[in-house]
């Protein structure tokens, strides 16, 4: 685990080698950060916690550290690229928040869709039972109809 959501943040990260998994608080992966990318930088840019999970990729991470305080003299050095960069970040957030109630609303479709499947097999299985029950009630009926044919035929004998 490199930071969890709710950290505090001091550091952003770039990846020299391997990447890292990102997930949301509740575990929903966000996406995979690979060589030559930065990650960790939206807390500092924007001086909140951390927003993501930030955990090592399964073949490692080699990765130098960003302090903040090189983040914050970018900022003041070139405020308009770091406002751009600023509202990208905001804008991730944002994607990020929809993503995690888009999966919300999958899983709950999911669900709804799992039920219904499991109704319908239920009906098969319902539907199979009332047919071998039709079955039962036709053969009966036809040793009846053959029983009532016998008695017409000794009737008339």
């Amino acid at each position: 685990m490199i930071y969890s959501y709710g950290d505090g943040s001091s550091d952003a990260y770039y990846i020299l080698e391997g990447n890292s998994e990102i997930f949301d608080k509740d575990g929903l992966r966000l996406g995979r950060i690979g060589s030559s990318e930065i990650f960790g930088e939206t807390s500092l840019m924007l001086n909140t916690k951390r927003t993501v999970t930030a955990v090592a990729g399964a073949a490692g991470l080699k990765a130098r550290k960003i302090p903040k305080n090189y983040i914050l003299r970018l900022a003041k050095k070139e405020p308009i690229i770091f406002a751009l960069w600023e509202k990208t970040q905001r804008r991730l957030i944002v994607s990020n928040l929809q993503s995690a109630e888009l999966a919300s609303e999958l899983t709950l479709i999911t669900a709804q869709l799992e039920k219904h499947i499991t109704n319908i097999f239920d009906l098969n299985d319902e539907s199979k039972e009332l047919e071998i029950n039709i079955k039962q009630i036709r053969q009966k009926l036809d040793v009846l109809s053959s029983v009532l044919e016998q008695g017409k035929t000794k009737i008339k004998e």
